[in-house]
């Protein structure tokens, strides 16, 4: 027999030695496991503690005694089986006759001398191996069937996998309780006491733990609809949870009456105490105050108004406690009752997502509406997260319309005013005055557009009686005039309009980044067409009756397009706040530069000239803070790589790192650090001396120089001396700090400018004129020489709280964003932690 067989062999005669070893051990344990297992189902059902203790005590003693008999008798006169006994269950396993594995390891007793017995003996021995090629081992079977005929063990089983279940968590409990008896008169197990209070998820407050650890201090704050959770174990007694107002019981978490564990869930909406108590008196207790959840208010802050173009003008004051969901506008015809669907609601724009409060000049378009030019109602309502809504008093006013000068338009728009009430003799009527106009083609110059246009509305007047049609032909009879005023700016401005509403819209309910991207397209278009129509027009109008004036101020389209890269990038890095800023300073200057082509008088040159001046200061303010941000970022990478330690066979070069070597001074580096080093404090100086130079200019023209770019010329003072002695985190805390004066004095100049500059009653904005590409920018009443308004809003208007997060900040979040979606995709991180990953990840 080779090695490797016969290493199987013996390891075949092991395993048939423990088959039969646990033959004989299973039937003499039997006895003692049928007595651990009804011990045990008993204790999982709850049954021992119950007993009085005497009898537990009785129990348990005989059940320990009963385990120890069973096993002791089982265990006694027990015998490992020998090699003998291994190698006979092989052999019967296997099916073999005569023993063929004993003669393999028997030897020849007698006739070693002779050749004849020897070879007999191996022909022997080769037939019995031969024979036994093949091994088996049976499984072991303990013979339970005699002496569990009835299965009983079966039923144990079942029972005790029954009691498992309905202890659930309280088995170890219950186990500890069976096998360790109160005894009476001992004291009872410590009374704990757990209340965790979740508030609603819309009041962002943190939830509330509470245990018997935690003082009864300063009352506790609790939101009103809160969940509260309780949860008492160790007391005979049933708890009560008394809130002041209401009580409330506990109920037991098991119905077995040993377990002393309760459990509570309520909403708290009233009460001044938190009280759990007993029938022995109160296990904790701490004062409360419910706060209830307010109703939101709203209200107009001013009468509606109509703006320079004829827009509706509602200022608007709305605040809630715990966050506005929703605030509209409801228009209706004063003294009409007029059918719901056909009332005019308006959804008013909040800054961000549950806002609490809200002051805004909410500006609406509303010269195409049907009722322009006659009285409504305007109500203002507003929802919050919770559901409750509050509807202001009800305010009347006049639709602001616009004023055509075309003599054909204002006749269109005469017969489109009466399709406010239609009916059949109105149409009638309607399609009979078209008709009057489109007979006269000289009032429209021959326009076959117009002409088509007016022959199709009469036409679906007459023909088309579904209440749709009056809105259809109200819309083209509307571009028609527009048409015939503003030829193709208006339809330009209109589109414009309609893709940037869509896009506030869907950065104010956050929707996904693929739907803002493909509406910053729309927008990027339709501003293309809008610049194209406006240069245009200003080509025609500086071609005949409007002279170019030298110190008009102009904006580049360039600059408009690098505003709709920043709006893509803050959206794309999660900024919807930003980005919906951003937005609104876009619509602005828009309308600036539709203002800037209204004409103006000889009186408001002044007034451009000084404008033109300190947009020039504030734009020169700018281009210094963008210099010296940029020369922040090359000290601070300069810091950082001086901070790296040295490679093997490398030096740290003198001066690196901002700390000055052992026998060196302070500006005494040598090498590239000492030269780069001074090159970055000779840029920082001369960004000093402009800096001074540019105050010398505010004090001239404002009579006073912003407090804050005094502290920014001291930081750069400081970061120059610290640059000279290759002093890297000095000099980057110096340059943040000049960084963030020039910032606030920028806004703060910016305030005083628009203080000192506001026209008077009676101001128009001046003219301003241009050429495709380059367009102008006209300043209106109450803005800063930037076109924002001179105080903060919100909504389509600029919002000056927003924090606008620059090139660094959105640069840092384009990482985040990578490094997020790094970890999202590594399986080996643990689930509830790239779930987490996933729900920031959602709004990128």
């Amino acid at each position: 027999m080779t090695a490797p067989r016969r290493r199987g062999y013996f390891l075949l005669l092991r395993m048939a030695g423990a088959a039969i070893f646990w033959e004989r051990l299973w039937p003499r344990l039997w006895p003692a496991t049928l007595v651990a297992g009804i011990f045990l189902t008993l204790a999982l059902f709850g049954a021992l503690p119950a007993l009085p203790f005497w009898l537990h005590i009785g129990l348990l003693g005989l059940f320990g005694l009963a385990f120890a008999a069973a096993l002791y008798g089982g265990v006694r006169g027990l015998r490992l089986p020998n090699h003998d006994a291994a190698r006979a269950r092989v052999e019967r396993d296997s099916g073999l006759m005569h023993r063929p594995l004993t003669t393999l390891e028997d030897n020849l007793a007698a006739g070693l001398d002779d050749p004849i017995a020897r070879g007999l003996w191996q022909t022997h021995r080769a037939r019995m191996a031969a024979g036994a090629r093949s091994l088996h081992l049976r499984p072991p079977s303990p013979g339970l069937l005699r002496i569990d005929p009835w299965a009983l063990r079966a039923a144990l089983v079942l029972v005790l996998v029954v009691a498992a279940a309905m202890a659930g968590g309280d088995a170890p409990m219950r186990l500890k309780a069976a096998v360790l008896p109160h005894v009476p008169g001992t004291p009872a197990p410590p009374v704990t006491a757990e209340i965790w209070i979740t508030p609603p998820a819309y009041t962002r407050v943190a939830p509330l733990f509470l245990n018997a650890a935690t003082p009864a201090g300063e009352p506790l704050t609790v939101p009103a609809g809160s969940i509260l959770m309780a949860q008492v174990t160790g007391t005979a007694a049933t708890p009560t949870l008394d809130l002041g107002t209401v009580q409330v019981p506990f109920v037991p978490i098991s119905p077995d009456p040993a377990v002393h564990s309760y459990r509570l869930e309520t909403t708290i909406q009233a009460g001044n105490l938190l009280r759990v108590e007993t029938g022995l008196g109160a296990l904790a207790e701490w004062p409360m105050r419910v706060i209830p959840d307010a109703p939101p208010t709203a209200r107009f802050s001013a009468p509606p108004e109509a703006t320079e173009q004829a827009h509706l003008r509602l200022p608007i004051e709305a605040a809630d406690d715990y966050g506005l969901k929703e605030v509209t506008v409801t228009i209706s015809r004063s003294g009409r009752a007029d059918l719901p669907e056909k009332v005019l609601k308006l959804s008013v724009p909040l800054p961000g997502q549950a806002a609490k409060q809200i002051k805004l000049p909410y500006v609406r378009d509303l010269t195409a509406h049907l009722w322009a030019g006659q009285p409504v109602t305007v109500s203002l309502a507003a929802e919050d997260v919770a559901g409750q809504r509050t509807v202001a008093a009800p305010v009347e006013s006049v639709l602001p319309e616009r004023a055509f000068r075309h003599p054909a338009a204002r006749a269109i728009i005469a017969e489109r005013r009466k399709l406010a009430d239609p009916s059949d003799a109105v149409r009638a009527e309607v399609a009979m005055g078209l008709a009057v106009i489109a007979s006269v083609p000289r009032l429209f110059s021959d326009d076959v557009v117009v002409s088509l246009a007016l022959s199709l509305a009469r036409a679906r007047l007459i023909h088309d009686s579904r209440d749709a049609a009056i809105g259809a032909v109200a819309g083209l009879l509307w571009d028609t005039a527009l048409r015939l005023e503003d030829g193709g700016l208006t339809v330009a401005e209109r589109q414009w309009q309609r893709a940037q509403e869509r896009l506030m819209e869907a950065l104010r309910q956050g929707a996904e980044s693929p739907e803002i991207q493909k509406l910053l397209d729309e927008l990027e278009q339709a501003l293309a067409d809008f610049m194209a129509e406006m240069a245009e027009e200003i080509s025609r109008m500086g071609a005949t009756d409007m002279p170019l004036d030298p110190d008009a101020e102009f904006i580049d389209s360039s600059d408009l397009q690098r505003m709709i890269d920043e709006i893509r990038e803050m959206a794309q890095a999660g900024a919807l706040d930003a980005a919906r800023q951003r937005l609104a300073e876009l619509k602005q200057m828009l309308e600036s530069l539709r203002a800037g082509m209204q004409p103006g008088g000889p009186q408001q040159q002044q007034q451009q000239r000084q404008n033109a001046e300190a947009q020039k200061m504030m734009e020169a303010l700018r281009q210094l803070a963008q210099r010296q941000q940029e020369l922040l970022e090359k000290t601070f990478r300069e810091g950082r790589q001086g901070q790296q330690q040295p490679g093997p066979g490398q030096q740290r070069r003198p001066g690196q790192g901002g700390q000055p070597q052992p026998g060196q001074q302070p500006g005494e580096g040598g090498g590239e650090g000492e030269g780069e080093g001074d090159a970055m404090a000779a840029l920082q100086e001369a960004l000093r001396r402009d800096l001074g130079n540019l105050m010398l200019q505010f004090d001239s023209m404002m009579g006073s120089i912003p407090g804050a770019l005094g502290e920014a010329e001291r930081a750069m003072r400081r970061a120059t001396e610290a640059l000279r002695g290759s002093q890297m985190d000095p000099a980057t805390q110096a340059q943040t700090e000049a960084l963030q004066h020039l910032r606030s004095g920028a806004q703060d100049a910016a305030q005083q400018m628009a203080r000192q500059m506001a026209p008077g009653p009676g101001g128009q904005p001046g003219r301003f004129v241009g050429q495709r590409p380059v367009l102008p920018m006209g300043r209106q009443p109450n803005r800063d020489p930037f076109g924002r308004p001179a105080e903060s809003g919100s909504g389509f208007s600029a919002n000056e709280s927003v924090d606008i997060p620059d090139a660094m900040d959105l640069r840092r979040a384009h990482e985040i964003v990578r490094e997020l979606r790094r970890r999202a995709g590594e399986r080996s991180r643990p689930q509830f932690e790239r779930d987490y990953i996933e729900r920031l990840l959602r709004q990128f």
